[in-house]
C-alpha cells in the first residue's frame, strides 16, 4: 500500500466502517497464487467479534474473497481460476459443486458484494467486494465478517456501508490524475 499518509488514512477508513457497521473489517492482497494476505484491518466492534491477524494468510478459495475477486475478473481469469479449483468443504455450508459456485460470482457482481454464509469457518457470515487497480483489476478486498445471525439480519446495511467503504479506499490508492470507472 502507498505512503504513511495514505496508510492512516486507510486505517481510518477501515475503522470508519468497523464503527459504521458494528462488526470488523479486513483488508486484504490479492496474491499471485491466488491466496489473500490480510493488510489492514479494524475492530471497532463492541461485542464477539471475529480477528485475524495482519499477514494472516487466507486461501485462495476463501469463499467471500474469492467470489469478490472472480466477479471482478475478466472472463479468461476467472475460466482459469474455476479450471484450477479444487472444492475444499471448509464447513458443511461450503459450495463445492463448479454449477452453483459460478452462479454465485454471477449473483455476487450483481448485487456488488460476495456472501459467505458459515462457508470457511462455523457460525461466521461474510460480506466482502473487491478494490479495484487503475485498470479495473480486482487487487485487494475489503471484508466484513461477523457471527451469522448478526450479519444476517443486518446484510443490507453492512453490504451499503461495504460498497461505500471500498469506493473511498479506492479513491485513497489511486494513482495521481487516474479516474475512477463506472460501475458495472
Amino acid at each position: 500500500l502507498a505512503g504513511a499518509w495514505r496508510g492512516a488514512d486507510i486505517q481510518h477508513e477501515l475503522q470508519r466502517l468497523s464503527r459504521a457497521t458494528g462488526v470488523p473489517c479486513v483488508l486484504t492482497s490479492i496474491e499471485p497464487d491466488g491466496s489473500f494476505v490480510a493488510v489492514g484491518k479494524a475492530e471497532e466492534a463492541s461485542e464477539l467479534i471475529v480477528s485475524v491477524p495482519i499477514g494472516h494468510r487466507f486461501p485462495a478459495d476463501a469463499p467471500a474473497q474469492m467470489r469478490a475477486r472472480l466477479a471482478w475478473s475478466d472472463e479468461a481469469t476467472r475460466a482459469a481460476a474455476l479450471d484450477a479449483w479444487v472444492p475444499v468443504a471448509h464447513t458443511t455450508h461450503t459450495i463445492v459443486e463448479r454449477t452453483a459456485l459460478e452462479a454465485e460470482i454471477t449473483a455476487t457482481r450483481r448485487r456488488g458484494y460476495a456472501i459467505s454464509r458459515a462457508e470457511f469457518t462455523p457460525g461466521v457470515m461474510s460480506l466482502a467486494t473487491p478494490i479495484l487497480d487503475d485498470d479495473d483489476i480486482p487487487w485487494l478486498i475489503l471484508q466484513c465478517p461477523g457471527l451469522e445471525p448478526d450479519v444476517k439480519a443486518r446484510e443490507a446495511s453492512i453490504a451499503a456501508a461495504l460498497i461505500q467503504a471500498a469506493g473511498r479506499l479506492s479513491k485513497l490508492l489511486q494513482r495521481p490524475g487516474s479516474e475512477p470507472s463506472p460501475p458495472a
